[in-house]
């Protein structure tokens, strides 16, 4: 078991946080016409354009004006490629839909106005969610093919310490 006092120096020292994993393992593409348009950014702030090469656990090797160029992962803050999923637009687009659908179905009753003659089909608002969810989805999707984003291929690991002072606890038993 472990004592008190072991318990409270534990809590008490400062600890490490890493944000992500290491780099990914060694990847290489075979043509520079077929290698992908990354953005780099050093640990000073300064981004490099370039074709990536080769991304291993200790390098980035870009191609710049047809000559290699290496940097060393621990002055690489990120690595990053032009364009992004579409996912993200489409979910967005599609919540806004449904919640509509959802709202507009829940509000739309059959009472037609005094005096007219119709036959009143109840609302599903279970469907009208889904054919808004589809169809704002696609405009989600739309907008975001239109904004162009940015991929992380690597992020550099934020290293954090957490200093705690110690404090003196005094525990008073009254019996």
């Amino acid at each position: 078991m472990i004592s008190a006092k072991a318990a409270i120096v534990a809590l008490l020292l400062p600890s490490l946080a890493y944000g992500q994993a290491p780099a990914p393992a060694a990847q290489s593409a075979a043509s520079p016409g077929s290698l992908p348009t990354v953005f780099l950014r050093d640990d000073k702030g300064a981004e490099t354009r370039g074709k990536l090469l080769r991304l291993d656990m200790r390098e980035a090797v870009l191609v710049i004006d047809n000559q290699e160029r290496r940097f060393d992962l621990a002055n690489v803050r990120s690595i990053q490629k032009r364009g992004d999923s579409l996912k993200n637009g489409f979910l967005a687009g599609a919540a806004v839909g449904v919640l509509g659908g959802l709202l507009i179905g829940g509000l739309g009753t059959c009472e037609p106005p005094p005096g007219v003659v119709t036959e009143c089909e109840d609302v599903n608002p279970l469907a009208i969610a889904v054919v808004g969810g589809l169809v704002y989805g696609a405009i989600g999707a739309g907008i975001d093919a239109l904004i162009q984003g940015r991929t992380t291929l690597y992020q550099a690991p934020v290293i954090t310490r957490s200093a705690v002072k110690p404090t003196v606890l005094t525990l008073r038993l009254r019996w």
